[in-house]
């Protein structure tokens, strides 16, 4: 099982943050021994399962596979079962696992679906809500579409120019093999669903390692994901995006603002309200100032 180790300088609460965000950091092991080099020394283990899990151990999560998997796709569920107890710390152990037949009855919970475009059948019930469908032995564009209540909540100028760089890297001569598309669950708003699909269903390659490398570079992030015979290529092309890697950086800053425009005029109308109270503040002085004067 890989880690990351991070060591931070200074005097850190470690605590705090995980008292906070208890499904991002699942554990933490904080020492009791004092007076000695090694007080105070803890530990803090971080989930970075999220878009694939919302708790470390997958109690919130149903995996959806095809009714007969090939060998290929039972690697690739062991492979994303192994980089989510790589990334956590926790192994992955009460997931549900459920065939297209039964997805229906999962409605309340987080879905991962793993296939391939030569079978629909996993992906039928959230065809509506994707933007790319694996189907025909090829993955295609779908016909996705911006609800009218997202016009607020993400960077629609910019939705044309991604989907037309989306369209060239599907048709382009490295065609990709290997999709991550995530988007709100068709059955509650607060669910997510994470699509992992291989274009060819006897498709073994080890994508989880590069998935890897490239989520560290924080190439992974947005809704669509594409792989080919090289590195991951991004899309934000749905609201609910995600990042992999640092939650800190500025590439994660970035990323949700453009999804979240409202809160720019927001910002400015609060900035020119502040300074019309300041002008009003000055003002009033200036005359009290003037009466006293001429009194």
């Amino acid at each position: 099982m890989a880690f990351v180790t991070r060591t931070l300088a200074g005097r850190r609460d470690l605590l705090a943050p995980a008292a906070s965000y208890p499904e991002r950091y699942p554990a933490l092991l904080a020492s009791a021994v004092t007076g000695t080099p090694q007080s105070r020394f803890d530990i803090l283990f971080a989930a970075a399962g999220y878009p694939f899990t919302s708790k470390a151990d997958g109690s919130q999560t149903t995996v959806v596979l095809p009714e007969f998997p090939t060998a290929a796709q039972v690697t690739l569920y062991l492979d994303a079962m192994g980089f989510l107890g790589a990334q956590s710390g926790v192994t992955a152990v009460n997931l549900e696992v459920v065939n297209a037949r039964n997805v229906s009855a999962s409605r309340e919970r987080n879905i991962l679906v793993i296939g391939s475009s030569n079978d629909e059948s996993p992906f039928r019930a959230f065809e509506p809500s994707m933007v790319v469908i694996p189907a025909n032995g090829t993955f295609e564009l779908g016909e996705n579409k911006l609800p009218w209540a997202e016009w607020l909540s993400r960077a629609w100028l910019g939705r044309r120019e991604a989907t037309q760089k989306l369209l060239a890297a599907m048709e382009g001569e490295n065609s990709p093999k290997f999709l991550i598309e995530q988007f709100r669950s068709p059955f509650r708003s607060d669910r997510s669903v994470v699509l992992l699909a291989t274009r060819s269903e006897t498709d073994d390659q080890a994508y989880f390692d590069r998935l890897a490398e490239s989520s560290r570079e924080g190439l992974v992030t947005g809704g669509v994901a594409l792989a080919g015979d090289g590195r991951f290529q991004s899309f934000h092309l749905h609201s609910r995006s995600y990042t992999l890697g640092p939650k800190t950086s500025f590439a994660a800053v970035y990323a949700w603002l453009q999804f979240h425009l409202w809160i720019l005029p927001l910002l400015l109308i609060g900035v020119f309200m502040l300074l019309a109270f300041w002008w009003e503040q000055v003002v009033s002085r200036q005359a009290e100032r003037r009466l006293r004067i001429s009194a």
